[in-house]
Formats: C-alpha cells, structure tokens, sequence
C-alpha cells in the first residue's frame, strides 16, 4: 500500500497529488512522520504557492512528533505567518508556537 503512494508521488510532480498522498502515507504508516513530513516538505518546495497547508502540516509534524526538528518546524512557522491568508484559529496557534519555542531556544531546551 505504501509503495502505491510513493508512486504516486514519483510519477506527479502536482503538489496536490503530494499531499493527499501525504496524507494517506500518514495515515497507513505508524511512525512513519519524518517520511511523511518530508512529502509535506517536497509538495512546497516545488509549488511554494500550493493553496494545500502543506508547509503547516510539515511544521507541525516536525514540533510535535519529530522534536529534534523543532528548528525547521520555527523557521516554517514564522514563514506561513509571513505569507498569510491564516484563519484566526491556525493563525493564533503558530504565534503561540513561534513564542513558545523561541523561548525554549533561549533557554537551552
């Protein structure tokens, strides 16, 4: 099952084919957030415009599941911001993230 969406993602270079597989990868795989965080990656680095929240969703996998990522996770956080178009919800969610893991930079967490 997993190889058919790896295909998938082989054969499109579509970000919306990346990230429903993505997704399903996330979904069919149990510890399987660093591959599935590097779809997320992949789908907007080649359509960095993509209307998917492919960028959040790599973000998030790497804050919450993949701690040793939380660098990226900050840089993708203060990116989304920059671009915008955020609900207030997802908005209000990555300030509080971006404060909570700058403050745990500086202190050495």
């Amino acid at each position: 099952m997993l190889s058919e969406f790896e295909n998938k993602i082989a054969g499109f270079i579509k970000a919306n084919a990346i990230f429903d597989s993505a997704d399903r990868i996330l979904l069919a795989v149990s510890g399987g957030a660093d591959s599935t965080a590097l779809y997320y990656e992949r789908a907007y680095q080649w359509d960095p415009d993509t209307i998917y929240p492919a960028r959040f969703k790599a973000a998030y996998i790497w804050d919450k599941r993949l701690a040793i990522r939380r660098a990226d996770a900050l840089e993708n956080y203060q990116e989304i911001l920059k671009r915008g178009g955020l609900s207030t919800k997802r908005k209000e969610f990555i300030e509080k993230r971006i404060m909570e893991l700058t403050q745990s930079e500086r202190s050495g967490e």
